[in-house]
């Protein structure tokens, strides 16, 4: 039962950062298209900025970016092949 419990709290995890991404996303993709910039650009850079080489780094001095930022690696390759 145990397992099941970790699974689940896994699940609730990847689905906040999912969740995260598309929320960042939301902001910045239409603010690069006022200023002409593709959307494509927009998906590439809100990675970079949560990603685990971007805040995801941080969030070990700065805990608070722990909420905004994705740490695991799967996550990240979730979200890559749903683009």
């Amino acid at each position: 039962m145990e397992h099941a419990a970790s699974d689940h709290g896994h699940v609730i995890d990847v689905i906040f950062n999912i969740l995260l991404f598309f929320a960042i996303s939301g902001v910045l993709v239409p603010a690069l298209q006022r200023a002409k910039v593709s959307p494509v650009l927009g998906y590439l850079l809100a990675g970079i900025v949560v990603g685990p080489y971007g805040m995801g780094q941080l969030s070990e001095a700065y805990p608070w970016l722990h909420y905004i930022s994705i740490k695991d690696q799967d996550t990240v390759t979730v979200l890559g092949e749903l683009g």
